[in-house]
């Protein structure tokens, strides 16, 4: 994720600096049905030349598959898939296709997390074993209280080895000549693992009794004293949340962030996809990877489309301005927010602050890449999905040379 992060930096480092403020301009987009003869003609001009641009990459056939997005809060300006889904079948990738986001997952533990200080079950700096159900300490700072708000900006001293690798449940069993020899190691302990629950796992990884605990799963830093971008942390938190609201974890975000946006196609659970509409997952050998699912899903197991994830971002969006129906314009401005003048890099709660003029978040996983972010001054959003690994140079440069062509056309922007 990190290495998403620097190249993200500079793919839009023309942007400027980091944004000082999330909200956007709450004055409504503009509609295509206000516009004048003139600008729905060049609106239709920027998206026949997107098209064209991006038709381009497709026939690059880099990516099997990829999906983008543009939209302000109140209207999606462009919206496309192409490439496949599933390159045997030919079927092809659209905005309605549905695949694990990975860390972009991580967006919704923040949005719980604020309705969870909303609904008064907790506050950011509470003690996490306030909210656990089993005890977590650093053994290297014992005297040190890790808090919520530790968890959340990556500052806890949660490291994610050993313990993230028993987490990965595949379908069938991996094939060490389907992967890079670089894989092989790992391969092993994925066709091994079982699966968990959310607390069982976590238990077995934090507790000194676990079968996986290991002192090497925290760092040697106090709470809040250094960044280290840490999933196993934001499964903690999730876990927290999950205790502190008394509800499991993915009924909570289905009930009051899916349901309300009518997000349909969103869902924790596989099986709960139909298999005409999934996306077949590849690696950087562009060979198939079998389905997959994750013990500490809210750090990167969500399933959804580009079409759904829009309006996720819409919502954050319209609640800078006091629109939205799930957060409260004051509990979205803390959890946009700098949470720390100490550490490197600017985490709010969660959500990315360290790319030049953007909010938001990256993600990437076996066969899986993803972006969603947001410009606060112009008030437009970006989403881009892609059904592969970005685990060679020639992937990386094509995923994100996409999400830069994104920004070459102003929609109602300037």
């Amino acid at each position: 994720m990190i290495v998403t992060l620097l190249l993200l930096a500079t793919a839009v480092s023309s942007i400027g600096v980091p944004p000082e403020s999330c909200r956007v301009p709450c004055t409504a987009c503009p509609q295509a049905s206000r516009e004048s003869p003139a600008q729905r003609k060049a609106h239709a001009g920027k998206e026949e030349a997107l098209d064209r641009v991006l038709g381009e990459f497709e026939a690059n056939a880099v990516l099997p598959g990829f999906a983008v997005s543009i939209f302000c809060k109140d209207q999606v300006h462009y919206q496309r898939g192409f490439g496949f889904a599933d390159l045997s079948e030919q079927r092809a990738y659209t905005v309605d296709t549905v695949q694990c986001i990975a860390s972009i997952t991580k967006t919704t533990v923040a949005v719980a997390l604020m309705q969870a200080v909303e609904e008064g079950a907790l506050t950011l700096d509470d003690d996490i074993n306030d909210h656990l159900p089993f005890e977590v300490v650093n053994p290297h700072r014992p005297e040190a209280a890790i808090t919520l708000r530790h968890l959340a900006t990556h500052t806890a001293g949660i490291e994610d080895k050993p313990g993230v690798d028993y987490g990965y449940l595949f379908a069938e069993k991996l094939d060490p000549e389907d992967f890079p020899e670089a894989w092989h190691s790992l391969l092993e302990t994925y066709n091994k693992n079982q699966e968990w629950e959310l607390e069982a796992y976590l238990r077995r990884i934090f507790t000194p009794t676990g079968e996986w605990y290991s002192p090497q799963s925290f760092s040697d830093h106090l709470p809040g004293a250094r960044a280290e971008y840490s999933n196993l942390g934001i499964a903690l938190l999730g876990l927290a949340i999950q205790k502190a609201r008394g509800h499991d974890f993915r009924d909570l975000t289905q009930a009051e962030i899916f349901e309300p946006l009518a997000m349909d196609s969103t869902t924790w659970f596989l099986d709960d996809v139909l298999p005409e509409s999934r996306a077949i997952y590849y690696n950087e050998w562009i060979r198939p990877v079998p389905p997959y699912s994750i013990a500490s899903f809210p750090d990167g197991g969500l399933y959804t489309s580009i079409h759904d994830l829009t309006r996720f971002q819409q919502e954050i969006m319209k609640a800078t301005c006091a629109e939205s129906r799930l957060l409260r314009q004051d509990s979205v401005d803390e959890m946009m927010s700098r949470q720390s003048k100490v550490v490197d890099l600017p985490h709010a709660i969660v959500w990315e602050l360290d790319s030049p003029g953007l909010l938001g978040h990256g993600g990437n996983d076996f066969g899986t890449a993803t972006l969603m972010y947001y410009r606060p001054d112009t008030g437009i959003g970006r989403i881009l999905f892609s059904n592969v690994s970005l685990e060679s140079q020639e992937l990386e440069q094509e995923f994100f040379a996409i999400f830069n062509a994104l920004f070459e056309l102003d929609f109602h922007e300037g």
